[in-house]
């Protein structure tokens, strides 16, 4: 994730520009130790197809982990205000075909609802998610912004989810279950302005879809102070 921020950089430019020409020979860095507050709004977490996407069969759950490199300009995040997964974010891939009854090959145009769940270093996002597909289109997310204020951890759906998984493990930070949701937030503050971020995504598919789902990315709204 990158998060530039051009008009605010180059106001800090002019502003050290003017203190050098009243400084005199004796120097200083006038934005030294001055930090940078913005508030970011949908800010992305850039996920690879090597590391978002995930099998999806019908009636059973699946998982992928794997890590994300996090190119970001953020030094630490003040308030987190809503983690995202919209729509846009998300790409169903169906099966090219089946075998039918009659052993015709039958082109799929599939239609269903995922629940899926992202974990970020090795913490889940609060409550799994359901995704909505129509004609092999993410149609809907729900929820598809967490807001935070307020916000609870669904531990009882959480582990239903990671109970299905049948024998497949993802990495859980010990204790996630009796965390409470500032202890949960900190950690996750701390994942989104890391370099590499550990990853999973866990799917369980119901109706008749088959094929893959493709996460490009969350996003994130925040106050948040960047580097120098």
């Amino acid at each position: 994730m990158t998060i530039h921020t051009p008009l605010l950089r180059s106001a800090a430019l002019g502003l050290g520009l003017g203190f050098l020409g009243l400084a005199g020979c004796d120097v200083t860095d006038p934005l030294k130790d001055v930090e940078i507050h913005v508030d970011l709004s949908e800010a992305p977490v850039e996920i690879p197809a090597s590391v978002g996407t995930v099998a999806v069969i019908a009636g059973q759950t699946t998982a992928t982990t794997g890590t994300v490199n996090n190119d970001t300009d953020i030094d630490r995040i003040e308030e987190l205000r809503a983690i995202k997964l919209l729509p846009s974010y998300l790409i169903f891939t169906p099966a090219a075909a089946v075998v039918g009854a009659n052993g015709d090959i039958v082109p799929l145009a599939q239609s269903g609802t995922l629940t899926l769940l992202v974990v970020l270093d090795g913490h889940p996002l609060f409550t799994p998610v359901v995704v909505t597909i129509e004609n092999d289109v993410v149609t809907a997310v729900e929820p598809q912004s967490i807001v935070i204020f307020g916000a609870t951890i669904d531990v009882n759906s959480i582990q239903d989810l990671l109970a299905s998984l049948n024998g497949i493990s993802i990495p859980l930070t010990a204790g996630w279950e009796t965390m409470t949701v500032d202890q949960m937030v900190g950690r996750i503050n701390d994942a989104l302005v890391s370099w590499s971020i550990p990853l999973s995504i866990v799917v369980k598919a119901s109706g008749g879809l088959d094929g893959t789902l493709r996460l490009s990315r969350i996003s994130f709204d925040a106050k948040a102070v960047l580097s120098q």
